[in-house]
């Protein structure tokens, strides 16, 4: 029996040595085919290697399926939606996938084939090898300290006891970083990464501002009108009034309504709070959320409240506001209409520079106590 038990632990052993050989082998050799190639050194270049070929993002999907991999989802994706998550698989293996990010940049709606490449969630040892700038082997036996070695110091850390990942760039449209779950014993092992980059010459899908048609609105905030979809609202305004417009109660809810898939939340001066509100009931508050639906919406003088409204667009239109507090992901824009307070405008734009919520968020409250 000592005997048979030595013989195997002497085979197991040469198995290992030989596997780890021909890992190193193969590692070495894509490393080397990658000095070959095109691959940057430079981190911030957005580029990687899988299976030996250098992708640059953003990139279109088609060249990916140029490569053997293939999108089996007909989700239609949107002009400027926020990008969604797709997979790719292997076109002679389903079982090895790929996850992506894909955003549509052109102006009409596309098939995901369509489509352009913006973020890669690499996981090591999943079938495809990956090499990133520099020439670095990503696999599973990387650690931080290979990676730091490689692109040195992160921008920034995150570590918990459940999940730790170091940045190497993180805001919302562009992120390299590197994510790993601890064992029981603290060790880190199969470090996952994920690169994105949504940064397009000529992004069609952005609203072009010259041509939109001026309305016939009040120029003065304290009107609290809004030009959306083809209409003329005011608060406060009739219930009534406000549904012969088109909007129509959501399923399930008593405040969000809907109207040429865009969507928006009101208040009343209904002190029941029936659903729905009566015909002569009063809307006393709109909440315009521009994530829901709406591309654009035009507020007194003719301003025009869209994806790309800056802080000092709204100040520019209607003077300092009240109130104007920075909340670190999006500021807040607080525009008194009376001296309680009860009736006002605000607006929430998003941060450029953050990683939470999209750029684009942006948000209008119009309130107006009946009378006033």
């Amino acid at each position: 029996m000592k005997i048979k038990t030595v013989k195997f632990a002497a085979i197991l052993l040469a198995f290992l040595l030989l596997t780890g050989s021909l890992a190193a082998c193969r590692t070495k050799k894509m490393q080397e085919e990658m000095e070959e190639k095109t691959l940057s050194d430079d981190l911030f270049s957005y580029e990687l290697s899988i299976d030996g070929h250098v992708y640059s993002l953003p990139c279109p999907v088609s060249e990916f399926e140029e490569h053997g991999w293939v999108i089996d989802d007909d989700r239609e994706i949107k002009p400027g939606d926020p990008f969604k998550v797709f997979l790719l698989e292997r076109a002679d293996n389903e079982e090895i996938s790929l996850g992506v990010d894909l955003y549509n940049p052109t102006a009409e709606i596309m098939e995901p084939s369509g489509s352009f490449v913006v973020g890669v969630y690499l996981q090591p040892d999943k079938g495809y090898d990956v090499i990133l700038p520099g020439g670095f082997a990503f696999d599973s036996s990387i650690s931080y300290d290979d990676i730091m070695k490689q692109y040195g110091e992160p921008d920034s850390t995150f570590d918990e006891e459940s999940y730790i990942a170091r940045y190497y760039i993180q805001t919302y449209y562009h992120e390299i970083g590197f994510f790993g779950v601890p064992d029981e014993s603290g060790r880190i092992e199969n470090i996952s990464a994920y690169v994105l980059n949504r940064t397009f010459e000529k992004d069609l899908s952005i609203l072009d501002r010259s041509k939109i048609q001026k309305v016939d609105i009040a120029d003065e905030l304290d009107s609290c009108e809004v030009w959306i979809e083809g209409n003329l609202c005011t608060v406060p305004m009739k219930f009534n009034e406000f549904t012969d417009y088109g909007w129509k109660v959501k399923e399930d809810s008593s405040i969000s309504y809907v109207k040429n898939d865009t969507e928006i939340w009101i208040g009343t001066n209904d002190p029941d709070n029936t659903t729905p509100p009566q015909d002569d009931s009063l809307i006393t508050e709109f909440y315009i959320s521009l994530r829901s639906g709406a591309e654009l919406v035009i507020l007194p003088g003719n301003f025009i409240f869209d994806k790309r409204t800056t802080v000092e667009e709204i100040i520019d239109q209607y003077g300092q506001p009240y109130e104007l507090q920075d909340f670190g992901n999006s500021y807040h824009l607080h525009y008194k209409l009376n001296q309680s307070g009860s009736s006002f405008v605000t607006f929430f734009i998003a941060r450029e520079d953050n990683a939470a919520i999209s750029p684009e968020e942006r948000t209008v409250i119009i309130r107006k106590t009946p009378g006033e």
